[in-house]
């Protein structure tokens, strides 16, 4: 049984030392039409070229692949033997055009993200929603992790796009600004700070100041901050989540710089209390961060286009 598969023409290429695909291709097709003048109508060109392919690869094998009969050809024992792997190749060569097209298409393929806690924990759910609603085949992998660690997951390829808080101090990367921003300093509703008006920075040296570990951007940027202004805080106390710390201010410990994202629910329901004056805000930069040489998968080609077209900043 002859197998019937479309054969790309691109199968010309021949490896150093290995069958000729141009020749293989028009042995296939001359099996399969059982004769060089069908073959040659299939394949919009001349007889006498086929002609000489087929006696190249026959050469080139040291085998007769063809009994030449009065009414076309029938492959020898050993053409038999060619013929059922030249199927099963072009047969892999389709499904691979198929897969192709579909990872093209966004019908398959993945997408693989790292986000920094705040990126992560507060902004990208809805847009992952959208993403994945749109392109439901794709399948989507998240890892939330410090801005540190994010530019090494980049810069190593484990990842295909990061997403962190600036600033950003590692080489190496193409970044690209997608929104804004803005840490406030908390406090509980009770803390003797939350009634008070224009609130001095200085007031930070008598306070203890709730920190992420180092490595987090939220981290430098405040810390950097407070460096310029000349504050060195009380004391400190470093966690590791977002989350855990927001519950340590709640109880009344002490004062932290958060994102805005990440704190709003709290403020708005009086969780915690944002402290008054101009010097317990500072906006910051939400970054894109990829290698500088990426060439992007349709997948997160895609996904770079959606996180574009949406909006965050800190004055929205």
């Amino acid at each position: 049984m002859l197998y019937q598969y479309a054969i790309p023409s691109y199968l010309s290429v021949r490896e150093e030392r290995g069958m000729n695909l141009s020749h293989l291709q028009v042995f296939y097709e001359v099996a399969r039409c059982g004769s060089f003048s069908r073959a040659a109508e299939a394949l919009f060109t001349a007889q006498p070229a086929l002609s000489r392919q087929v006696a190249a690869l026959e050469k080139e094998l040291g085998l007769a692949l063809f009994v030449r009969q009065p009414r076309g050809v029938v492959p020898t024992e050993a053409g038999r033997r060619l013929l059922t792997y030249a199927g099963q190749i072009f047969s892999l060569v389709a499904d691979a055009e198929q897969a192709m097209a579909a990872y093209k298409n966004l019908e398959a393929g993945t997408l693989n993200l790292a986000a920094s806690t705040t990126i992560g924990n507060y902004l990208l759910p809805p847009l992952l929603a959208a993403y994945r609603q749109k392109h439901p085949a794709v399948e989507v992998s998240l890892r939330v992790a410090n801005s540190q660690e994010i530019a090494r997951l980049v810069l190593n390829r484990e990842v295909d796009i990061g997403l962190l808080s600036g600033p950003l101090a590692v080489g190496g990367l193409y970044v690209e600004v997608f929104g804004t921003d803005e840490l406030v300093a908390v406090v509980a509703p009770g803390h003797p700070l939350a009634r008070e008006e224009e609130v001095p920075l200085a007031v930070l040296t008598q306070e203890t100041l709730l920190l992420r570990e180092p490595g987090s951007a939220t981290r430098r940027a405040v810390e950097e901050y407070l460096a310029g202004q000349g504050i060195k805080p009380g004391r400190t106390f470093v966690l590791e989540n977002t989350e855990a710390i927001k519950g340590v201010v709640a109880s009344g410990l002490g004062v932290a710089f958060l994102s805005r994202y990440a704190v709003e629910p709290e403020i708005r329901y009086g969780g915690l209390q944002p402290l008054d004056g101009a010097a317990w805000r500072l906006e910051r930069q939400f970054l894109l961060v990829l290698p500088k040489d990426a060439r992007l998968s349709p997948p997160a080609l895609a996904f770079l286009a959606m996180a574009k077209k949406h909006s965050y900043g800190a004055g929205r």
